[in-house]
């Protein structure tokens, strides 16, 4: 697992009590994973980055998206080996999810060479499909001989 924080440290950091830490793991047990948002050290229990990504998530201090970064895949396993299928399924969703928006943000920053192109290759046919929707739409107000502009204008 990457770096762990105190509670302490992580309410300090959110600028609110150790209570209202505290708070946030009772209130939003289903949200907060153990082993992949909070561990417990000797009964101390211990934040990782994407449990402090979770936490300001909850508290609308970011968009809602999957709190999973800095996670590797070895927690993640592990993580899930120690779940039921029923407690694992919303893990990988959640972890593939989060993977996808990565992906989709990395790709629209920094594309590779071959991104680039098949990102190219469909946007083509869907300029051609939108073009050809908007000719569909225009023929279609075009009743008995008038003209989109005449309907629009009231003209008869």
């Amino acid at each position: 697992m990457n770096q762990v924080y105190q509670t302490a440290q992580v309410a300090k950091l959110l600028g609110v009590s150790d209570s209202t830490i505290r708070g946030y793991k009772l209130k939003h047990q289903d949200a907060l994973v153990e082993g992949v948002h909070w561990c417990c050290d000797n009964g101390a229990n211990l934040w990782t980055d994407a449990g402090i990504a979770k936490l300001r998530e909850l508290r609308g201090d970011a968009p809602q998206t999957p709190a999973l970064e800095g996670v590797d895949t070895e927690t993640l396993v592990h993580l899930a080996m120690q779940r039921t299928a029923g407690e694992a399924l919303p893990i990988a969703a959640q972890v593939y999810q989060a993977a996808l928006v990565q992906n989709i943000q990395r790709i629209l920053s920094n594309p590779t060479d071959s991104e680039r192109a098949a990102i190219q290759q469909c946007i083509n046919p869907a300029i051609s499909a939108l073009l050809e929707t908007v000719v569909r739409l225009r023929d279609s107000f075009s009743l008995a001989g008038q003209d989109f502009a005449q309907i629009r204008s009231g003209e008869d």
